[in-house]
């Protein structure tokens, strides 16, 4: 094969391997984001997956709880792992109830970087439709109420 086809043939496959863009101007196609922008259902997507973990996590601390007759001061002490590869974990006591809070640990292209949810957003996901109310703190560090539901 000459040479002059196998640099077209490289420079194609680097092209779809990088995901080519419309427009050479930036290196961004059509519809593309700025650098350190993010999209809006991206902070309903990563409310959804830290309510969920810690819904999960809040389980545990509660059948530990049921067992003990009360709530651990740590998730250590439940047993429980306040480290993933893509979360950190803790237990937080607010007003005398145990709050879990699970948050990325790599921020970057998050909407919402930690969600905090206790005993009563167990109760709303079960009893109502599915949703449930979780403390959430956004990217620029603002912290409110949020309503999570289930995947769409």
């Amino acid at each position: 094969m000459n040479s002059r086809w196998s640099s077209a043939l490289l420079a194609l496959g680097l092209a779809v391997a990088c995901g080519g863009t419309e427009s050479g101007a930036g290196g961004r196609g059509r519809g593309a984001l700025p650098p350190g922008a993010v999209a809006r259902d991206t902070a309903d997507a990563d409310a959804r997956r830290l309510g969920a973990e810690g819904l999960r996590v809040m389980d545990d601390v509660m059948a530990y709880g049921s067992t003990r007759r009360r709530t651990p001061a740590s998730l250590r002490e439940a047993g429980i792992d306040s480290l993933t590869p893509t979360t950190a974990r803790w237990i937080e006591a607010v007003d005398g109830r145990a709050v879990v809070w699970v948050a990325f640990r790599d921020a970057a292209g998050h909407a919402i970087v930690a969600c905090g949810v206790d005993r009563q957003s167990i109760e709303d996901r079960s009893l109502a439709d599915g949703s449930y109310a979780a403390r959430c703190r956004t990217a620029d560090g603002t912290v409110g109420e949020r309503r999570v539901t289930e995947d769409p």
